[in-house]
This record gives C-alpha cells, sequence and structure tokens, in this order.
C-alpha cells in the first residue's frame, strides 16, 4: 500500500532499533509502576493476503483489517469506542487513496517526513504507556506502525497542500494578479470592488471578531482567541504600514488569494478590508480525483458491507457508481 521506499536493510534495522528502544522503555515503566503490560492479542498471520479491496496497485487484505480491529480494541480499552469494519477499511482506503493522487502529481511522502512524524508522536503524546501498547502491538508487523498512526496523517495534510497549490489555480491566481496591480494603482478600487463585487470584500475589526446576531453568544476564549488571530495576522502583513497602505503583495491564506489594506489601528484594536479571490472548493476537487482512480472492492462480504455503509459517502458512490 505504501509507495514511498527505503533500502531494506536500513528499514528493518529501523524497526529493530525503534523494538529495542520501546522494551527498554516498556521496563523502566514496570519497574517504576509495578503494574504489568496487558497482554498483546493474539499474533496474525501477515501472510494471509486475501484482499478485500484494490484501489490501482494497492491491496487492503484481510489482515489489515484483522490488525485494524486489534489495535481499535487497544486504544478503545473498557469504556471506549472503537471503529467498525467499514470505519477501518475506510481509513485504509483514504491512505491509499491520498497517496495516489499525491502521485500523479509528482508528490510523495518521504521515509524522513514519515519517521520525523513517528518521533514527533512518541515525544509529545500525553498517553506514554497508551502509545507504548500501540506500540508494542504494530512493530510487530514491520511498516504497520507507519501504515496507521503516520501515514494517514501525513497523506491527508499533502493533498490538502496539493489542493492549494497555485497550479491548480491558475486563473483564479491570474485575476487576483490583476487586482493586485490595480488596487495599488488605484486609490479608489476597494470602493468599486464594494459596488460591483460585494461578497468578495470583507471589513474586519478586532473589537467584533466574531459578528453575527445579537442573540448568539460566544465564549469568552473563543472571542479572544479570534481577537489575538486578528491581530497576529496585521501585525504578520500589516505590521509596517499605515492606515490606508495597501500590502503589495497577494496573501494566500484560507483558500482565497487576498488583497489586504490596513483601516485603523490603535494599542488596543486593529481594522483592516480584504478582498477575496477565491480557490476552487476542494470537495469538487477531490471528487474530479478520485473519479480518476480505479477502485474495487473484490470481497464479496466487504462489498456488500461497504456498498450499505458507505451508500451515502463519496467513496461509496466511487466504488459503486449508478448502473
Amino acid at each position: 500500500m505504501r509507495r514511498t521506499k527505503s533500502p531494506g536493510g536500513l528499514a528493518a534495522l529501523l524497526v529493530l532499533s525503534v523494538a529495542a528502544i520501546g522494551a527498554v522503555v516498556l521496563l523502566v515503566a514496570l519497574i517504576d509502576s509495578g503494574e504489568a503490560p496487558p497482554p498483546l492479542p493474539t499474533r496474525l498471520d501477515p501472510a494471509d493476503t486475501y484482499p478485500l479491496i484494490r484501489i490501482e496497485d494497492k491491496v487492503i487484505t484481510r489482515f489489515h483489517l484483522k490488525l485494524g480491529e486489534q489495535y481499535q480494541k487497544l486504544r478503545a480499552g473498557k469504556a471506549g469506542y472503537a471503529l467498525p469494519d467499514y470505519g477501518i477499511l475506510l481509513d485504509y482506503m483514504r491512505v491509499a487513496v491520498n497517496e495516489e493522487i499525491l502521485r500523479r502529481h509528482n508528490r510523495s511522502i518521504t521515509p524522513q517526513e514519515i519517521a520525523d512524524e513517528r518521533k514527533r508522536q512518541e515525544s509529545t503524546s500525553r498517553d506514554k504507556a497508551g502509545l507504548r501498547n500501540v506500540v508494542e502491538l504494530l512493530d510487530q508487523y514491520p511498516g504497520m506502525y507507519e501504515a496507521i498512526m503516520v501515514r494517514p496523517y501525513l497523506a491527508n495534510e499533502a493533498v490538502l497542500r496539493l489542493h492549494q497549490d497555485r497550479a491548480l489555480h491558475r486563473e483564479v491566481y491570474e485575476k487576483a494578479e490583476r487586482g493586485m496591480k490595480e488596487a495599488l494603482a488605484n486609490p479608489d478600487f476597494f470602493r468599486r470592488m464594494k459596488e460591483e463585487d460585494p461578497q468578495s470584500v470583507q471589513r474586519v475589526d478586532s473589537r467584533d471578531p466574531m459578528p453575527g446576531p445579537p442573540d448568539q453568544q460566544h465564549a469568552p476564549q473563543a472571542i479572544e482567541k479570534f481577537k489575538k488571530d486578528i491581530v497576529d495576522f496585521v501585525n504578520k502583513h500589516l505590521g509596517g504600514q499605515k492606515p490606508g497602505d495597501i500590502h503589495p503583495e497577494l496573501v494566500d491564506d484560507h483558500g482565497a488569494y487576498m488583497i489586504l489594506r490596513l483601516v485603523e489601528r490603535s494599542a488596543d484594536h486593529v481594522v483592516y478590508e480584504k478582498i477575496s479571490y477565491r480557490k476552487g472548493d476542494y470537495g469538487t476537487w477531490f471528487e474530479g480525483e478520485l473519479r480518476k482512480l480505479k477502485g474495487e472492492v473484490v470481497d464479496p462480504e466487504t462489498r456488500a458491507l461497504l456498498k450499505d455503509k458507505l451508500k451515502d459517502h463519496v467513496y461509496g458512490s466511487w466504488l459503486f457508481p449508478m448502473q
């Protein structure tokens, strides 16, 4: 299922090293706490390659599903929620789809990114014991910790970044560039845009960071956070400018190219205006990319399950198109 490759010897050494480190940490934890770790589930057979789903050249097998079930049970604990089988399979499919979309756009997740993300998870986890149990379960099967814990996050983030790439929004970018040139040359540009395309222009005031109906209540912490976000944004993009000044370059942020103008600045508030040139909708783009891929549910029981559970899901309409 994984496209990125690394030398076999190095990968094996890495897995053995991580397993050895995990064993040392586990031993120290046992000495400190005096508690025995939960027993590992029954060891599975990685050679159980009976295919359930194929996405291009990637195969999701019965082994993948059974390991996903063990992982979900381990993470859920005694009273937690565990994904059902169709949710486990959907997670595997998402990784396969996202990595294939990246490959077709000449992108990939590098071995170094994978190693760095695993290291980040291990160093920042608030549930060290829980993560240790997950490592002990998944590292029995080289590459499966990464397949379940690391690559889903990295692939999803990489596809989101891919959608923001300028090459995919060339017409919008060129239109925004023309607007930027006119805004710098014409002091009346913002007024004209308010008349011609009022939805593209927005005034942002840190004193009213979450505008809405008068009866709409917001938590004080949320209000303060939005105020800070607005001030930080202005300091970053309009920090050296005076009221009336326009930021001399387009700002690529939140799915749009923006032209910014500072309106007011004081010790306790900032106000700015922005003209947004919105990029194409992510959902529409992703559906188009998905339909370029070949996906097939080859196991009859899995097919019946997914056809029922994913009937209203974008993956369901892709795998089981209307005849």
